[in-house]
């Protein structure tokens, strides 16, 4: 698709580590705007030029991370799913707000 051609050259252009393949970027990004601004197609499309130069990525919602913590807190395994979460070089937190 043209329009996700030109996001991940733009992504690409801004996260140079993304075309590395042995960076440790560690690093926040934040997508703010309204609603329907394209936060979560940029989201994705940074995930995807994540995934093509090698590294790993697990997106969710903040609404299944909390509840994944909060199973996981209840079940005594709190340290073992935040270690989870840590694993992937990527990791995309979609509809925050």
């Amino acid at each position: 698709a043209p329009g996700h051609d030109q996001d991940a050259r733009r992504l690409r252009l801004l996260f140079p580590a993304l075309a590395r393949p042995r960076s440790n970027l560690h690093a926040g990004v934040h997508f703010l705007g309204p609603p329907g601004t394209g936060k979560s197609h940029l989201a994705i499309a940074l995930a995807v030029e994540a995934v093509k130069a090698g590294k790993s990525v697990y997106f969710c919602t903040l609404a299944e991370l909390i509840v994944a913590l909060a199973r996981a807190e209840r079940e005594g395994r709190l340290q073992e799913r935040i270690r989870f979460f840590c694993r992937p070089a990527l990791l995309v937190v979609d509809e925050i707000g």
